[in-house]
C-alpha cells in the first residue's frame, strides 16, 4: 500500500462552501431587504428617495459602489442599479424592530435541514446592536454572513410565492425490500405574503432587462435576478480587506421557476463587478437548463 501525504494550509480545504462556510453576500442580499420593505408596506416598487450618491450614519459614510449620484429613484431602480443609499433609505422606513424580526423570518440564523451532515447556521447577531450602522450596512448585504445555502433558499422564497422550503439533495430512497421512500416538498415558514413576493419578482426581471444582470439575458425567456460584489472582512486588523466576492443569483422562468442558480467567486481579478464576471456564465447555464428541462420559451 502507497500512502501519499500532502500538507494542506488549513482544515477549511475539507469544508464543503455551500453548507459549511459563512460569507457577507453582498448586494444579492437587497431584494430581502426590498421584499421587508414591500411586504410591511413601507415602500412600493414606485416609491421615490432622491440619491444623494452617500449618506453619514453615525458619523460613518455610507455611498454606492460606483461613487456615482443618481438623483430621484424608483425603487425598482435602486435593484436595477444596485444602490446601497436605497437599501439604507428602506431599511430606515421598515424601522429596526420590523427590520429585525423579519430578517429572522427568512430563517437566516437557522440551519436549512438540507439532507447533508455538517450543516453550519448563519451569524445576524449584528442586526441587534444598538448601532445604527450596523443596520444600515446589512441592508445591502454586509456585515451579516450566512452559507450559500441560506442565501439560496432566502431567494428561494420570493419565486416560491414566500414560503420557506427544506432543501434537499436526495429524491428517493429504495431500501433493499423494495419498499420506497420520496422525499416530499416541506414548507419551513412564510417570509412575506404572496403578493409580496410577485412583485419582487418583477423587479427582479427589471434588474435582467435593465439593470445590473443584463448579461445574463436570454432571448424570450423571463429571468429574475441579483448581482452582488461584497468585501471581504479583515479579521485580523478589523474593517474591510481590499478583496471581494462576486455573487450573482437568479430564478428561471421568472414567474414559474424550475430552477434557482447562486454563482460566487471568491476573490476575482480583473473585472470588478459580479455582473461582468459572473453573468455571461449565467446565461450560459441557464440557456442549457432551458434545453435540458425542456422549458419553452414564454
Amino acid at each position: 500500500m502507497l500512502l501519499i501525504f500532502v500538507e494542506l494550509a488549513s482544515l477549511n480545504t475539507f469544508l464543503n462552501s455551500s453548507i459549511q462556510k459563512l460569507y457577507e453576500p453582498g448586494s444579492v442580499f437587497k431584494p430581502i431587504t426590498m421584499a421587508i420593505g414591500i411586504d410591511t408596506g413601507k415602500v412600493s416598487p414606485n416609491t421615490v428617495y432622491e440619491d444623494k450618491g452617500m449618506i453619514n450614519v453615525g458619523g460613518s459614510i455610507i455611498g454606492n459602489v460606483d461613487g456615482k449620484t443618481y438623483g430621484n429613484q424608483t425603487m425598482i431602480q435602486v435593484l436595477e442599479k444596485s444602490l446601497n443609499t436605497g437599501a439604507y433609505f428602506v431599511q430606515k422606513q421598515v424601522g429596526r424592530k420590523d427590520f429585525q424580526d423579519y430578517i429572522q423570518r427568512f430563517n437566516l440564523n437557522k440551519l436549512t435541514g438540507i439532507d447533508l451532515t455538517g450543516e453550519v447556521n448563519g451569524d445576524i447577531s449584528n442586526i441587534f446592536t444598538r448601532y445604527d450602522i450596523d443596520l444600515a450596512t446589512i441592508a445591502f448585504g454586509q456585515g451579516i454572513a450566512i452559507t450559500p445555502i441560506e442565501l439560496i433558499v432566502a431567494i428561494g422564497a420570493i419565486a416560491n410565492e414566500g414560503k420557506i422550503m427544506r432543501p434537499f439533495v436526495v429524491d428517493k430512497i429504495i431500501y433493499p425490500d423494495g419498499v420506497e421512500k420520496n422525499t416530499e416538498p416541506e414548507v419551513r415558514g412564510n417570509a412575506i405574503s404572496p403578493e409580496s413576493a410577485k412583485e419582487l419578482i418583477k423587479m427582479m426581471v427589471n434588474v435582467t432587462e435593465n439593470g445590473s444582470g443584463r448579461l445574463a439575458r436570454v432571448d424570450n425567456y423571463n429571468i429574475a435576478v441579483k448581482t452582488g460584489t461584497a468585501q471581504i472582512p479583515d479579521f485580523e486588523e478589523g474593517g474591510y480587506t481590499e478583496d471581494v466576492i462576486h455573487s450573482f443569483i437568479g430564478f428561471a422562468p421568472a414567474f414559474n421557476p424550475e430552477f434557482i442558480m447562486l454563482i460566487k467567486l471568491d476573490k476575482p481579478h480583473g473585472l470588478r463587478f459580479a455582473a461582468s464576471t459572473c453573468g455571461p456564465i449565467f446565461k450560459k447555464i441557464s440557456e442549457y437548463l432551458f434545453n435540458y428541462l425542456e422549458i419553452p420559451p414564454q
